[in-house]
């Protein structure tokens, strides 16, 4: 899991790329990317090993499993010391989540 707006600004995606534009970074800024990994064990397990197994939809389907699947066990909540130290951008993250 990242920032996408971050991580757009730090692979360099600039004006001159074609797809770029000042919007697309607005866009991009509050924006958290979940990816998910699936190795041949997985993905013999879930039986979907082979292509001609997957559907347009399984893509989509494995990702919410997998977001169901997190256990965020070690939920903390921080005090406004904490808090103070953090840019804006991150405060209204902590919040949002």
């Amino acid at each position: 899991m990242y920032a996408k707006g971050d991580e757009m600004k730090v692979k360099g995606h600039r004006p001159h790329r074609s797809v770029y534009s000042p919007e697309l970074q607005a866009w991009a800024d509050n924006k958290l990317r979940v990816e998910v990994v699936l190795r041949a064990i997985e993905l013999k397990r879930i039986e979907k090993s082979h292509v001609s197994n997957w559907t347009r939809s399984t893509p989509a389907e494995v990702h919410a499993e997998k977001l169901r699947g997190l256990n965020m066990s070690e939920q903390i909540r921080l005090n406004a010391a904490d808090l103070e130290g953090l840019s804006p951008r991150l405060v209204l993250a902590y919040h949002s989540w």
